[in-house]
């Protein structure tokens, strides 16, 4: 009796541990993300709570982990799985997703260099409220990349990123504004903005540095 009362005890024990919930995916993708932040980062353990979450179809760990993936860092290099982690969160409506995709096809990255498709993703992305697409999108208007040159149009990305509270976006403009190269010079709102971008984090537009070259 007392055996068979053991036996039990175990079985119940072993039921209660597999059934013990898992960590969510919102939480596994938070654990990743301070894996990243730690110092130094632990690229390793990001991808440990990045995969399960991923494989989940959480999408924006699906675009973090593609970004380790693509850089190599927490383990192997792989641009061709970044590429392929990135077009499905784009395609399932995940505007990180979309704009890493469009760098991807920008810089040539596991994938055929497309500067159209870079533009309709980054489009895509900064339309959708993904800030950091709308400063990517400022410097292919700035640079020419699959479009004609053109410092106005950068401006208008660049302001709207930083509508939306992008630190870069906010200092290149400001940059912009201040040097008044090929776009009309507003030193009163150029401050604004840089004031701005050092609010949110972008120590090279806090005084008394100069303002950061148009680029």
């Amino acid at each position: 009796m007392r055996a068979a009362t053991l036996i039990g005890l175990v079985a119940l024990v072993a039921c209660n541990k597999s059934d013990a919930p898992r960590v969510s995916v919102d939480e596994e993708f938070k654990l990743g993300v301070l894996a990243e932040n730690e110092k130094p980062p632990d690229y390793m353990k990001a991808r440990q709570h990045y995969t399960p979450a991923c494989n989940a179809k959480h999408w924006p760990s699906c675009a973090m982990l593609g970004l380790l993936f693509k850089r190599g860092l927490g383990g192997p290099q792989d641009e061709a799985k970044s590429v392929e982690l990135f077009r499905d969160g784009c395609t399932a409506g995940d505007m990180h997703s979309c704009s890493n995709l469009g760098v991807a096809y920008s810089e040539g990255a596991g994938i055929a260099q497309d500067h159209a498709k870079a533009l309709e993703h980054l489009t895509r992305a900064c339309t959708g409220t993904y800030a950091r697409a709308c400063t990517n999108l400022g410097m292919a208007h700035a640079r020419g990349l699959g479009v004609t040159v053109d410092k106005a149009k950068a401006l208008e990305w660049y302001l709207k990123g930083c509508e939306m509270n992008e630190a870069n976006a906010c200092a290149i403009a400001g940059g912009y504004l201040a040097e008044g190269t090929d776009v009309p010079k507003d030193e009163a709102r150029a401050a604004e903005l840089l004031k701005k971008a050092c609010s949110l984090g972008d120590e090279r537009s806090c005084p008394p540095k100069a303002p950061i070259a148009p680029q």
